[in-house]
């Protein structure tokens, strides 16, 4: 029988970003899989770039498992993650041939090698059950499936609904993941930290609950990140509507505004989100600008848009103490200077150019979260005491 240490059930911020760089892995992978699909059955850009992006995934993920786990686990699994990837490549250049019987034999290898992963994982963790990775896995290759399927029919309300289901699903994956990851540290509290008493003292002790905040706050603007990009690449190539990916985005808002009211009140949260709103709307304005051509708006909304941003960063240092101001409106201004590059660079049909940016985009959207959730953290741990 396992028994965990006696120290309280909580982690180093070190440690933390172990588990929530890993957990962040699953919305990765679904996020570039969506920007492959739509680019294998609508010929968008260049879907070897497109690949390479998906390819190249799971080796952030790995490098922090590395850190637990050693370098040999890292390996092998990183091995079978590009299996599974190669193997969702060639699937699709089966459906896109219509070779039946390729397509049944790229499924199966999907199944097998997702048991082969789920018997990977739990072997290295006691925490984890092979059984119930298996259903994990197997789920996320059937709604993958799926997903792919309304994506080649071209039914962008269904797609759309499928990937939010794919990104909950990610979300029990990474939740089932991180728990794990969470339960070997406390049992192991050695793990990436010698000095035990330092760990009790003087680093800050993060439980599971505030973690899990910490990560709903990076995700808001993950998710923001992904959906601009859809908008945009919907506003210039005329596909689907706009009112269904505004819709999904909308969620999002509507999330994130829940979790934020709880620390900051539902008065100067609802003033935030407003800000929030307008600063979306602005990119909406300016993606049809240019567009259109119109250099003028361009740079009317460009300005705006600037301005919403030092909007936004005073708000917030005046609601919250802990709040760096400064450090938010550059890291805001470097976001909405890569999307803005982002976008153009894909107007322009530099699509290479655009992925590039698209993955600087979910890098920095989960620095801002952090940084956004590490100030809401020192407010509440301030006033508790």
């Amino acid at each position: 029988m396992l028994i965990k240490n006696q120290v309280e059930d909580c982690i180093t911020p070190v440690q933390m970003n172990l588990i929530l760089n890993s957990r962040v892995f699953w919305r990765e992978l679904a996020v570039w899989t969506r920007v492959y699909f739509r680019s294998r059955y609508f010929g968008i850009g260049d879907a070897d770039e497109a690949f390479m992006h998906l390819y190249d995934t799971p080796y952030k993920f790995i490098s922090t498992l590395q850190l637990i786990f050693g370098s040999e686990f890292s390996r092998g699994y990183t091995l079978l993650l590009n299996q599974h990837i190669i193997t969702l490549r060639e699937l699709i250049s089966a459906h896109i041939d219509g070779n039946v019987a390729a397509i049944n034999q790229n499924i199966d290898l999907l199944y097998q090698n997702s048991h082969e992963r789920a018997s990977y994982l739990s072997a290295s963790n006691p925490f984890w059950s092979e059984t119930e990775w298996r259903n994990l896995f197997d789920t996320y290759i059937q709604l993958t499936l799926e997903e792919a399927n309304s994506v080649a029919m071209d039914d962008q309300r269904q797609s759309i609904q499928i990937y939010d289901r794919i990104s909950s699903h990610s979300d029990r994956i990474g939740d089932y993941f991180s728990q794990g990851l969470f339960d070997y540290i406390v049992y192991n509290p050695q793990i990436n930290n010698p000095q035990n008493q330092r760990y009790r003292n003087d680093i800050p002790c993060i439980t599971n609950t505030q973690m899990n905040t910490i990560y709903n706050m990076r995700m808001f603007w993950f998710e923001l990140t992904a959906w601009i990009r859809a908008l945009f690449v919907v506003i210039f190539e005329d596909i689907g509507a706009q009112e269904n990916v505004l819709s999904r985005m909308n969620t999002v808002i509507y999330n994130y505004q829940k979790t934020l009211s709880t620390f900051l009140g539902e008065q100067p949260t609802e003033e935030y989100i407003n800000l929030v709103i307008t600063y979306i709307e602005l990119f909406i304005a300016l993606f049809n600008a240019q567009k259109e051509g119109n250099t003028e708006a361009i740079d009317q909304y460009t300005k705006s848009i600037y301005q919403n941003i030092s909007q936004q960063a005073a708000f917030l240092a005046s609601v919250n103490p802990y709040f760096e101001q400064n450090l938010w409106s550059n890291m805001l201004t470097n976001f909405t200077r890569y999307t803005l590059d982002s976008a153009t660079s894909y107007l322009a049909g530099d699509i290479s150019t655009s992925l590039d940016n698209f993955d600087r985009l979910l890098d920095l959207s989960l620095e801002l979260g952090d940084v956004f959730a590490y100030s809401l953290f020192l407010l509440n741990h301030n006033e508790v005491l």
